[in-house]
């Protein structure tokens, strides 16, 4: 799958419930509705990406609202970003030669982009996203356990 380039509704299983924060936006970045949140290694908020070694990095969890921070310094903008609670998963496209299966379910998710999990972490490049829930009859895959630790 590609990253977002439009914002996007979110499948939810359970109740869309879960810590919603306010989050500083980097520098010359624009966040989607419904995109996987990470945190650079300044704790900026960037889309989910497979990279370097965002491994190290940490999921926030969802966009609640498309901010556009282009045009901004690091800090200019805000983005609301929403946790699972933990009785909620959230819905991703599943990754096409790291595909996530009946058999990976209540193991790792990691982004490949800020729409897109993958069932391993590919070295050093993908962050972790949460735990497997379960996969639907379209393909998505749905993870528990994102962005905890905003409480």
């Amino acid at each position: 799958m590609a990253a977002l380039t439009k914002a996007r509704l979110v499948p939810v299983k359970g109740e869309s419930e879960g810590l919603t924060r306010l989050v500083p936006v980097a520098a010359s970045t624009t966040i989607y509705n419904g995109a996987l949140v990470m945190l650079n290694s300044s704790g900026y908020a960037t889309p989910a990406a497979a990279a370097g070694t965002n491994n190290a990095l940490v999921v926030a969890g969802i966009a609640e609202e498309t901010v556009d921070n282009s045009a901004g310094s690091a800090g200019d903008l805000y983005v609301r970003v929403k946790a699972c609670s933990s009785d909620t998963a959230f819905g991703f496209n599943n990754h096409g030669s790291a595909t996530c299966t009946i058999a990976d379910v209540g193991k790792l998710a990691h982004a490949s982009d800020d729409n897109t999990v993958a069932n391993a972490a590919s070295g050093t490049t993908r962050p972790l996203v949460g735990h497997i829930h379960s996969i639907d009859d379209d393909g998505l895959v749905y993870v528990t356990a994102l962005g905890r630790y905003l409480g």
